[in-house]
């Protein structure tokens, strides 16, 4: 879901000089209410977006070393993470793909790692405290060395003793050894099982995440002539697509949640269940009223707030409503477009520039309508397919390519087009990560 942050600031520092954005930045870092580092490095990072937005990326990037530095002075690994997103973010903008992608790992890596973390940590210890043990029994067993030593000097015949005492202190440390391995074993063990138990559990969530999707049969007697590309970067996905129907009237939806992984699909299945409510039990039917009524519920049910840098709960979403009495298409785009393809010519739909969540801007959804002709197309999709990394260059396909390569494949039967479009974006893809959830919907009308 791409980045909503501090959006009315950018708004409004867009119109003004670049002498008073300077001088407006300067106050904000030097904010005396800002005491800890972490504050100082966040607010330093907000700047560096803005002058992104302003296209100033040599300031941009100053500010973001600057945040760097003071972010590994802290040992700060989740703001790390967030640094690296941002510089991505700005060297992509400038035209740096190269360096785009090396920030993109960087950050993808550290994300991981967080994650795996605190099992490692677990791990971490008790080898500490292995080698602790040990070293403190071959002390003791040094202590005891030289005790025997003393003694063969003064009287032979406490040697027996001595070399009894080497024996019991050679026990003594197998026996410390053998009890630290087990307790490592132990824990690598428990570490391997409640990894098992996470996987199954979000191999289970992924059933569930599944069940709210429509059935195939559902979706190609809705729609029967039509794809759905589905492609979740991990287990379960933030994407989703919905499906519904009232009457002539036949709804459906493609949806970018917040993130991807588990915290992206407890999203999915959120808006899911208010898409139907509105739907189902409030018996609306215009796009951009569901999602004003969708988008209120999410922010009551999140509790969400505007502070600076907090990550915004929603989605990204494209929903339709296609009367087949009528043979007419209404439609609301929260952030992502339409594309309409008719009599070989691309016409893009860009809709409203904000998520349906919380945001800087909540003014009520637009409504878009088109009397539909025979043979015309419709595609929807999250942004995950024109963000992939990949090509000769490493650089993101990008909105364009994609346009391009429908219109390519306009007139080809809809099963064919979703095999092209698979095999293209890996192909594009290669050896890197897929690097977020991709979803396309297509529908021939």
């Amino acid at each position: 879901m791409s980045q909503n942050r501090n959006k009315l600031i950018i708004l409004f520092i867009g119109n003004i000089s670049n002498a008073i954005v300077h001088e407006i930045l300067e106050k904000a870092i030097n904010n005396k209410e800002i005491t800890d580092k972490s504050g100082e490095a966040l607010v330093l990072m907000n700047i560096a977006d803005i002058y992104r937005i302003k296209k100033n990326f040599s300031q941009s990037l100053k500010n973001l070393e600057s945040s760097l530095e003071i972010a590994q002075e802290i040992n700060s690994p989740d703001l790390l993470k967030d640094i690296y997103l941002t510089f991505s973010e700005t060297y992509e903008a400038k035209g740096n793909s190269d360096s785009a992608l090396k920030y993109f790992k960087k950050f993808s890596e550290l994300k991981d790692t967080l994650l795996n973390l605190e099992s490692f940590k677990q791990v971490a210890e008790l080898e500490t405290k292995y080698q602790t043990e040990k070293k403190e029994a071959e002390n003791e067993l040094l202590k005891k060395d030289n005790e025997v030593k003393e003694a063969k000097n003064e009287k032979q015949k406490y040697g027996l003793f001595g070399l009894a005492g080497i024996v019991a202190t050679l026990g003594g440390l197998g026996a410390v050894l053998y009890k630290s391995r087990k307790k490592i074993h132990k824990a690598k063990k428990i570490i391997e099982e409640k990894n098992t138990e996470i996987t199954d559990s979000i191999n289970y969530a992924k059933n569930i995440q599944t069940s709210i999707l429509p059935r195939d049969e559902e979706f190609k007697r809705a729609l029967p002539d039509s794809f759905v590309l589905y492609k979740p970067k991990d287990i379960v996905s933030g994407d989703f697509y919905w499906l519904n129907e009232k009457d002539e009237i036949i709804f459906f939806s493609a949806s970018d949640c917040t993130g991807h992984g588990v915290p992206g699909a407890f999203m999915s299945m959120l808006n899911s269940r208010l898409l139907n409510e509105a739907v189902n039990e409030k018996g609306i039917e215009k796009p951009n009223e569901i999602f004003n009524y969708v988008r209120k519920n999410i922010i009551d049910s999140l509790k969400s707030t505007s502070k600076i840098g907090e990550q915004k709960d929603g989605m990204d979403s494209i929903l339709c409503a296609w009367d087949k009495s009528q043979n007419t298409l209404e439609f609301a785009c929260a952030n992502n477009p339409l594309y309409l393809i008719r009599n070989n010519e691309l016409i893009e739909h860009k809709g409203d520039k904000m998520p349906v969540g919380f945001s800087d801007i909540l003014k009520d959804f637009s409504l878009n309508k088109i009397s539909l002709q025979k043979n015309d197309l419709i595609y929807i999709s999250s942004d995950g397919y024109k963000s992939q990394f990949g090509g000769k260059k490493g650089k993101t396909f990008q909105s364009k390519n994609l346009k391009e390569l429908l219109l390519s494949i306009n007139k080809k039967p809809m099963t064919e087009q979703k095999e092209i479009l698979d095999k293209t974006i890996e192909d594009w893809r290669g050896n890197l990560e897929q690097v977020d959830d991709i979803l396309i919907m297509g529908l021939r009308v």
